[in-house]
C-alpha cells in the first residue's frame, strides 16, 4: 500500500455528513447496527443508494473493509484503487476487489468528519465483536452449514424475504434487519413448534387414504409436465452450452496473448458452468428417449421412505444427520411461506417441490 499527501476535488455534503456522524456515534453509544438501520428507515431517511438502510450497510465486512463504520475517507484518508477493472471475453468492462498492496491512500485531513477519538471507540467495539464471532464461529465450525432443520426453506409472505432464526425464534429478516417499514410481519414463531407442524403435514398422506392417492395423482402429473419440459430445457443448454464453449475459447485465446490473473479466474468459473451445464444434461432424458413413469403406489411408497430415513436422521441428532436430513428435506419441500394469519399466529404454505 502507497501514502501520501495531496490535494483532493472532493467536499463535503453536510447533510449527508450530519447522517455519519450520527451512526457512528449511536454505535459508540451502545446500539446495534440493526436499530440504527431500522431508526434511520423509520424517519425516511434514505441510504447511500437512495434506497432503505440495511445493517450490513452500516457494519459492513471486515475483510473487504467496506461499510459505513469502516470507512477511512470519513478520518480524512481517501483511499485509491480499490477496484480493478478488465475486459472480459465479451468486451464488457468489469471491476474486482485489487490486492492491498496495489492500494494507493493519500491524507485529506480537511475532510475528516469523524474524531479520532470516535473513531477509535467504533473500531475497538467493532474488533470485539469481529474477534467474539470469530470465536463461535471457530468453535463451531460449521458456518456455510446449515444449523437447523428448515434453513433455506423459509420465506415471509409479507415481503418474500427469508425467515430467519432472530431472537431465537424465526422470524422475517427483512423486519430485523431494516426494521418495520420494510414488512409489516412481526410474528414469530419457535423452531421446535415449527418443525413439527411441517413434519405433520407431511406425515399427513401417509395416515390418510385419499390424501395418499391424491398425492400419487399429483406428482404423476409432475412427472408428466417434466417429461415433456425436459425437452425444451435440452434444447436451451445445449444453446448455452455452446455459447460458453465459444466463451472459454476467446478466454484462453486472451490468456495466450499475456491475459491478467482475472481472466483465469474468469475461465475458471466458465469451465465450472460448461461443467455444470454438462452434468444437467447428462441427467435429462434424451428427446427420443420414453419416460416410465411410477404407479401411484411406487410413489407413496418411496415417499414412506423418504419420511421415514428423515425419522431416522432426526432421531439421532448429530450434526452430521442434521446436514443430511436439511438436504433430504430440501427435496420433498420447495419453500414454506409464514404469513401472519390475522390471530397473531403464522398460517404455513407448505410447498412440495
Amino acid at each position: 500500500m502507497h501514502r501520501s499527501k495531496t490535494e483532493c476535488n472532493r467536499e463535503i455534503a453536510e447533510e449527508a455528513a450530519a447522517i455519519v456522524q450520527r451512526i457512528f456515534r449511536d454505535y459508540a453509544a451502545g446500539q446495534s447496527p440493526y436499530k440504527i438501520a431500522a431508526a434511520l428507515n423509520a424517519e425516511g431517511i434514505p441510504s447511500p443508494s437512495g434506497r432503505t438502510w440495511c445493517d450490513s450497510t452500516i457494519r459492513g465486512d471486515a475483510k473487504k473493509d467496506s461499510g459505513i463504520l469502516r470507512n477511512v475517507a470519513y478520518v480524512g484518508i481517501v483511499r485509491y484503487g480499490q477496484n480493478q477493472w478488465y475486459r472480459d471475453e465479451n468486451g464488457k468492462r468489469v471491476s474486482r476487489p485489487a490486492d492491498r498492496e496495489h492500494l494507493i491512500e493519500c491524507d485529506v485531513p480537511e475532510l475528516q468528519i469523524i474524531p479520532d477519538a470516535l473513531w477509535n471507540r467504533v473500531h475497538t467495539r467493532l474488533e470485539e465483536t469481529r474477534k467474539r464471532y470469530a470465536r463461535d464461529g471457530a468453535q463451531l465450525n460449521d458456518t456455510h452449514r446449515p444449523k437447523y432443520l428448515l434453513a433455506g426453506l423459509l420465506t415471509c409472505g409479507c415481503c418474500v424475504g427469508p425467515f430467519s432464526m432472530v431472537d431465537r425464534r424465526y422470524g422475517c429478516f427483512n423486519r430485523k434487519s431494516r426494521g418495520a417499514t420494510m414488512c409489516e410481519n412481526n410474528r414469530k414463531i419457535g423452531r421446535p413448534e415449527l418443525e413439527a407442524e411441517v413434519l405433520s403435514v407431511l406425515r399427513a398422506p401417509l395416515d390418510d387414504p385419499e390424501l395418499a392417492t391424491a398425492f400419487a395423482q399429483e406428482a404423476q402429473r409432475t412427472f408428466s409436465d417434466y417429461a415433456v419440459q425436459a425437452g425444451g430445457e435440452r434444447a436451451s443448454l445445449e444453446r448455452k452450452l455452446k455459447d460458453t464453449e465459444t466463451a472459454i475459447a476467446r478466454l484462453v485465446g486472451l490468456l495466450e496473448d499475456g491475459g491478467s490473473t482475472a481472466l483465469v479466474e474468469r475461465l475458471k468459473e466458465r469451465e465450472v458452468e460448461r461443467d455444470r451445464m454438462i452434468a444437467t444434461l447428462e441427467a435429462l432424458p434424451q428427446q427420443d428417449q420414453a419416460v416410465s413413469l411410477p404407479s401411484p403406489a411406487e410413489l407413496v411408497a418411496a415417499y414412506r421412505k423418504q419420511l421415514g430415513r428423515l425419522g431416522e436422521l432426526l432421531s439421532a441428532g448429530a450434526d452430521g444427520t442434521r446436514i443430511e436430513a436439511n438436504q433430504l428435506l430440501k427435496g420433498i419441500i420447495r419453500q414454506v411461506v409464514l404469513t401472519p394469519d390475522g390471530s397473531g399466529g403464522l398460517a404455513l404454505d407448505i410447498q412440495l417441490a
